[in-house]
């Protein structure tokens, strides 16, 4: 399993892994990605994943890079896998606000709806996170 700072991340990592015998993911959570997309995010074709997770996104949306950042991380999930994505404001000591809130729920426009399976905008059992999931459609 890997590690996380956050137990929310952390027990759908597990659920994941648990429901999913062998199943890959990519947790970016604890990476500072203000300033560009490192290289590993970018998924090769052969290299899919079912459950990619991403924290600390409230200073990406603020520079306009979040979105970009999603669409390419969203393609590099398996039919069926998710993508999930947390403020990160509990984290950062930053007490989210309406605006906050209502650009992760946003973050999805430059996915094109077609390959989209499902989504929910969702508080963490604290209260202090909010999470985007998506899911990328079942071929």
């Amino acid at each position: 399993m890997q590690s996380t700072g956050n137990p929310f991340l952390a027990n759908e990592i597990k659920e994941t892994e648990i429901a999913k015998p062998g199943a890959k993911v990519l947790s970016f959570e604890g990476r500072d990605l203000r300033d560009s997309v490192p290289v590993s995010a970018d998924p090769s074709p052969n290299e899919c994943y079912d459950l990619i997770c991403i924290d600390n996104l409230v200073e990406k949306i603020r520079n306009g890079k979040a979105s970009e950042l999603l669409a390419l991380l969203f393609s590099g999930l398996n039919p069926g896998g998710r993508l999930l994505v947390g403020s990160g404001a509990e984290a950062e000591g930053h007490e989210l606000d309406v605006q906050d809130v209502e650009a992760i729920s946003q973050l999805s426009a430059s996915i094109p709806d077609r390959e989209i399976g499902g989504q929910t905008v969702f508080k963490d059992q604290a209260g202090g996170i909010v999470f985007l999931e998506v899911y990328r459609k079942v071929a």
